[in-house]
């Protein structure tokens, strides 16, 4: 995800659990150190040597492993008063429909039904409706590989 504005936070998901990196570039003062990610857990080594994750431009990195019952933290600076430009990037996933709803609408100044939104976050098999109250543009049919890539539920879903 990118802002436009320079802000950007990347996330992998493995079978081993989950890897966030992101910059804040409000947040400079927890700006990326050598040594910074010497912290990550071995089996995301090969997220932390992606070129395309921008690993020197870097102001937070968790991770969570299956299992875990806590996200881990890749310690930015030496005070805990300083923010990492985390919470100002990662505030919309919250695990809220609503809050998801709402940056959507603020970023891409497009009105989203809300009743679309839980509907994918209650992972139900998509419909065209649904597909098309989210972007009029798209179709269940052009969607369908990347649903696949993602493991998203498909079945066949009568419309709701």
């Amino acid at each position: 995800m990118r802002n436009g504005c320079g802000d950007e936070f990347f996330a992998l998901f493995t079978p081993e659990g989950c890897f966030l990196k992101g910059f804040a570039q409000e947040y400079v003062a927890a700006f990326y150190y050598p040594g910074m990610l010497n912290a990550v857990h071995q089996v995301f080594a090969h997220a932390v040597n992606e070129p395309a994750f921008s690993i020197g431009h870097t102001t937070f990195c968790l991770w969570r492993r299956v299992g875990d019952r806590q996200w881990s933290n890749a310690v930015t600076s030496r005070s805990s008063d300083i923010e990492d430009g985390s919470a100002f990037l990662l505030a919309h996933l919250d695990g809220k429909p609503e809050t998801y709803q709402a940056f959507v609408q603020d970023y891409y100044e497009v009105a989203v039904p809300l009743e679309a939104v839980q509907h994918v976050y209650e992972q139900l098999p998509l419909t065209e409706a649904v597909v098309r109250s989210l972007n009029s543009d798209l179709s269940l049919t052009a969607l369908s590989s990347e649903l696949l890539e993602i493991g998203y539920p498909l079945r066949i879903a009568s419309e709701r």
